[in-house]
């Protein structure tokens, strides 16, 4: 029998030899919107706005989001191995690695007084 997992870093971290660098915003937008309140889920719209704009979630709906996304929990099978490390924002962002833009922006995410340069 074949278990099926979801290709997600608790289920494959362990497995990767080589370096790893994982960047990920905590506030996933596109997880939000398809897995915490999908559509189906949400006959009466009452997270519309929450998905649009976060800035327009309700407390209760920031804490599901928080409970739902947190990487606090990474660390345990993250492990402390040195050619490991991850970069989490709160940026409310899907996919912001690919585009250049999120990147330069001027409100792009600054770690330890450094923006990113090109």
């Amino acid at each position: 029998m074949v278990t099926v997992v979801c290709f997600f870093p608790e289920n494959v971290v362990q497995e990767i030899e080589t370096p790893l660098f994982v960047t990920n915003a905590a506030y996933d937008s596109g997880q939000i919107k398809n897995a915490v309140a999908p559509g189906v889920v949400d006959p009466h719209g009452k997270w519309h706005d929450c998905k649009m704009d976060i800035e327009q979630c309700s407390s209760e709906q920031i804490e599901i989001i928080q409970s739902w996304s947190s990487y606090a929990h990474w660390m345990d099978f993250f492990g402390t191995s040195s050619p490991r490390g991850m970069f989490i924002n709160s940026c409310y962002a899907h996919c912001q690695t690919e585009i250049q833009e999120t990147w330069y922006m001027s409100d792009s995410p600054i770690l330890s007084n450094k923006v990113a340069s090109g």
